[in-house]
């Protein structure tokens, strides 16, 4: 099974990254990409009509408005997640 372009660990990558190396420029910049796309992605879904489900988790409002979570598995396979070592 491959890793969703939409998983985390590779939306936040780049910025990951730039924190990694330091480079907090870079990481204000890839860090303003990853929010402009998912503000266009939500608008997108808005426009069609299309509500965001979850893929993991269960989600809803309890009676006194706060949203709960719960997980759709017993575990969370492991991402592959590589952090370089630092130079």
């Amino acid at each position: 099974m491959g890793v969703s372009a939409s998983e985390s660990a590779v939306v936040w990558a780049e910025v990951s990254a730039a924190i990694l190396n330091k480079d907090w420029e870079a990481a204000r910049q890839a860090k303003r990409r990853v929010e402009e796309t998912a503000r266009r992605l939500t608008k997108e879904r808005n426009e069609r009509g299309e509500v965001w489900t979850p893929s993991h988790f269960s989600l809803w409002q309890n009676k006194h408005g706060d949203w709960e979570c719960w997980p759709l598995e017993d575990s969370v396979p492991p991402a592959p997640i590589v952090v370089p070592s630092p130079s």
